[in-house]
């Protein structure tokens, strides 16, 4: 999907979260709900949720689903884009109290204190703390610290980490108490409803049914392969030869 540049920020920017990346980037498309992965993100006893996938599988998009969810029903929720400059320990840390303290200002904090850690703490139960693209995490002593956060952190905070591969963090103890919830490219190709659902909103050609159901099927469900086919197929009155031509039926 489309990303929003990214443009540096002074300190103070940060901190304010008037920043870049505090909030889920607009892919400007309407989005497929996705009920059957979004209960995934509230799933009993998950601390951390992890949601990886090569590029085009709507890691993203199904975040921000996640966050604007949990953000309606009354949820503090922060979000970080992760981008290079994060490789540094103390830049990291600076953006990562930025955007929580979009959730949560400190001026409605309850002890007044300062600094990541008393942020988290003070967040109200439950809270959800999105860090998405942390496959651009490749300080070990970023990981490290960040692990040691994850460990500290209290129980009614939920990490989301999206990124394009499981990143790299001690998750075997936690994953044996159940505290992991995954998503991975195998759970975010669209099912068939899902499917259908996207071609209802994109402006194509009516198809049928059978033809969703093909489309679908020939394409493995990837979200990104049915985007260029609804793409392939804007303002056409006949999708039959690009349907041929995706099937391999010429």
């Amino acid at each position: 999907m489309p990303r929003i540049p990214l443009i540096r920020s002074s300190p103070l920017d940060a901190l304010s979260g008037r920043g870049p990346g505090f909030v889920p980037p607009m892919s400007g498309q309407a989005a497929v709900s996705r009920p059957r992965l979004l209960a995934r993100f509230v799933a009993a006893g998950a601390r951390i949720v992890l949601v990886t996938a090569p590029p085009g599988f709507g890691k993203t998009t199904l975040m921000a689903q996640a966050y604007q969810a949990a953000a309606s029903s009354g949820k503090a929720v922060a979000w970080l884009t992760v981008d290079e400059s994060d490789n540094d320990a103390g830049a990291f840390r600076t953006r990562l109290e930025a955007a929580v303290a979009v959730a949560h200002p400190p001026s409605a904090r309850r002890s007044g204190s300062t600094g990541l850690e008393a942020a988290l703490e003070d967040l109200p139960d439950p809270s959800f703390v999105f860090l998405d693209d942390f496959h651009l995490i490749v300080s070990s002593v970023v990981q490290e610290a960040f692990a040691n956060l994850l460990r500290l952190a209290p129980a009614h905070v939920r990490f989301v980490i999206g990124g394009r591969a499981v990143p790299d963090l001690p998750l075997g103890r936690l994953r044996l108490r159940g505290e992991v919830a995954e998503i991975r490219g195998e759970d975010l190709r669209f099912d068939v409803a899902e499917a259908a659902s996207f071609f209802a909103q994109a402006e194509t050609a009516v198809l049928s049914a059978d033809q969703v159901a093909s489309l679908n099927a020939h394409t493995e469900g990837w979200p990104a392969a049915l985007r260029l086919a609804a793409l392939s197929m804007q303002w056409q009155d006949d999708p039959g030869p690009i349907l041929r031509e995706i099937s391999g039926r010429h």
